[in-house]
C-alpha cells in the first residue's frame, strides 16, 4: 500500500479531481474508486504531467544555455579573440543572457495542471514572474538608457534594478526547493535554500556597491569592493551552475519515470487502480 506521505499537498482526486479532504488515506475516491493514497503520494514528480515536468527540464536547459553564454563571455573578457567589442554588443549580449534566464524562470514556474492546492502558490509563482520581467525590462534601460537620462538617475535605477532581480532569485530558489522535495531529494532543497541566502547576500552587497558610489566613495575603496564583489559573483555562478545541472539530470529523471507510467499500463499506477 503506498504511504500516506504529504497529506497536506494533495486534497484532490489525482484521476478525477474529486475534493477529498474529507476522506483517509485508506479509503477510495467516491467519484472514480482510485485510492486515495495515490492521490496523496502523487504530489512527487514522477506522478506528475509529463508535460509539465519536460516544461521543467526546458527551463533548466534554457538556464544552463544562458550560463554557457555567460561563461563564454567571461573568456572572451580575458582572452580577446578579433578585437574587443563595442559597448553596445557587450549590452546586447548582456540583455541576450537575461532574456533567456527570464524565459527558463517562466518555463520552470509552470503552474503544475494536477495540482489541487495551486492557488496556495499562485501567488508566489506569479510573483517570480513579474519581477523577472521587471528585472528584465530594468537591466535594458540601464544598458541603453535614454541619452537625456542623468547620471545618477541611472544609478539609483540600476539599484532598484538590482533590488528586484534579487528578489527574484531568492523566490524562485525557494519555489525550486519545494520542487527538490517532490523529486524527491532533501539535499538538493537545502542547496537551493542555502544559495537563495548567498542571492540575498550577493544583493544587498551590490546595493551597498552602488551607494557608496552614488556617495562619492573613494576610487580605491570602490576598486576593492569591485574586485570582492567579482570574486563573489564567481563563486556564486559557479554554485548556480552546479545547482542547475542537479535540476536537470533531476527533471529528465522525473520526466522519463512519468512518461513511463503514462505510457504503459504496467507502469501506469492509475491503470492499475483502474483495473482493480
Amino acid at each position: 500500500m503506498l504511504a500516506c506521505a504529504n497529506e497536506a499537498e494533495r486534497r484532490s482526486c489525482i484521476r478525477c479531481g474529486y475534493d477529498l479532504r474529507a476522506t483517509s488515506c485508506n479509503d477510495r475516491c467516491p467519484e472514480c474508486g482510485a485510492p486515495v493514497a495515490l492521490s496523496r503520494a502523487s504530489s512527487l514528480l514522477e506522478y506528475a504531467s509529463p508535460h509539465w515536468v519536460r516544461l521543467l527540464r526546458r527551463g533548466m536547459t534554457l538556464k544552463l544555455a544562458a550560463l554557457a553564454i555567460s561563461a563564454l563571455s567571461a573568456i572572451l573578457i580575458v582572452v580577446p579573440v578579433g578585437g574587443v567589442p563595442s559597448n553596445a554588443a557587450w549590452s546586447a549580449l548582456v540583455l541576450l543572457i537575461q532574456g533567456v534566464l527570464c524565459w527558463g524562470t517562466i518555463l520552470v514556474t509552470s503552474p503544475d495542471p494536477r495540482d489541487s492546492l495551486q492557488e496556495q502558490v499562485v501567488e508566489l509563482r506569479v510573483l517570480i514572474r513579474w519581477l523577472a520581467g521587471m528585472a528584465l525590462l530594468g537591466r535594458s534601460l540601464c544598458e541603453f538608457p535614454p541619452a537625456t537620462l542623468n547620471p545618477s538617475v541611472r544609478a539609483g535605477a540600476a539599484t532598484i534594478v538590482i533590488c528586484v532581480g534579487t528578489c527574484a532569485g531568492v523566490l524562485e530558489l525557494r519555489y525550486m526547493a519545494r520542487l527538490a522535495i517532490r523529486m524527491p531529494n532533501s539535499r538538493l532543497a537545502g542547496y537551493a535554500v542555502r544559495l537563495s541566502w548567498a542571492v540575498a547576500f550577493g544583493g544587498a552587497f551590490t546595493v551597498i556597491l552602488c551607494v557608496d558610489a552614488l556617495l562619492g566613495g573613494t576610487l580605491a575603496r570602490v576598486a576593492l569592493v569591485r574586485q570582492v564583489y567579482g570574486v563573489l559573483l564567481t563563486l556564486f555562478a559557479v554554485s548556480y551552475t552546479a545547482l542547475t545541472v542537479r535540476y536537470f539530470v533531476g527533471f529528465t529523471k522525473a520526466a522519463r519515470e512519468a512518461e513511463c507510467r503514462e505510457a504503459a499500463s504496467g507502469c501506469n499506477p492509475l491503470m492499475e487502480s483502474r483495473s482493480g
